[in-house]
Order: C-alpha cells, then sequence, then structure tokens
C-alpha cells in the first residue's frame, strides 16, 4: 500500500467511523471501527485501528457500491440531493451512513464490496481472502 493509499484510507476510516463502519484486516476476523489513531514512536509508526490493528497491505474496508441502493435508498438520496444547497452535508452524509462507495475504492482495490441493505450481517459473513498489495 502506498503512503497515499494508507493515507486516503486513513481519512476513509476516519469520516465513517461513527457509521459503524467493518474493516478486515490479514487473517482477523472482520471487526467493526471503534477507534482510529496514528502511532509514532522512535521505533515504528502507522494508523492503529481498535487499539491493536495496523493498516497494511491486506487491510480493506467494507462498502457498497452505488448502484446497490436499494428504491427507498434512492429515493432518499435524490430527495437530499434535491435539497442540495451551500453547505448542505446531507448528501455525504447518506453515502457515509449507507456504506456507499464514492471515491472507487472498491475499484481501487481498498474496499471489499459487500450487497445488500444488511451491511452488518454482509461484512460479518464475508469470508473471501485479501490478496496483499
Amino acid at each position: 500500500m502506498t503512503k497515499i493509499e494508507e493515507d486516503l484510507m486513513y481519512k476513509e476510516m476516519c469520516a465513517r467511523m461513527p457509521y459503524g463502519l467493518y474493516f478486515k484486516c490479514g487473517g482477523y476476523a472482520t471487526t467493526k471501527l471503534t477507534s482510529i489513531h496514528n502511532a509514532y514512536s522512535e521505533h515504528s509508526s502507522g494508523i492503529i485501528l481498535n487499539g491493536f490493528y495496523r493498516i497494511s497491505d491486506n487491510t480493506r474496508i467494507f462498502l457498497r457500491d452505488q448502484s446497490d441502493m436499494t428504491d427507498d435508498e434512492r429515493a432518499e438520496f435524490d430527495n437530499a440531493y434535491e435539497e442540495l444547497s451551500l453547505g448542505n452535508t446531507k448528501i455525504v452524509e447518506f453515502r457515509y451512513e449507507h456504506h456507499l462507495d464514492d471515491k472507487g475504492l472498491i475499484m481501487k482495490g481498498l474496499a471489499i464490496e459487500v450487497n445488500g441493505e444488511d451491511y452488518d450481517h454482509a461484512c460479518r459473513m464475508w469470508n473471501g481472502k485479501i490478496e496483499e498489495g
């Protein structure tokens, strides 16, 4: 993972954490993100997730493709878009709340695509393998 990709993951995880974002780190179980911080010492540095995991080449977040929106979600999104005005954050919040990939992270290989309305269940049931680097 490049420094740019790591920075992008850090920013996305920070922004999405309040909305119940799940992540997978290597062979560890799928986990809901509860804390994230930069750790720097004279011996090592990195981004630490949930006080234990370190962002690495095999860390991925779980997102839904925007084409996976339900009819109700699409109507809610369209309504938020119609109300769009300067400083309106409804659309961004909607994408985060519904775990929609608005930055192409799935295509970049930084996120795992999950489908369906039940995001929590889809993340916990995912049993694929993350390819490194």
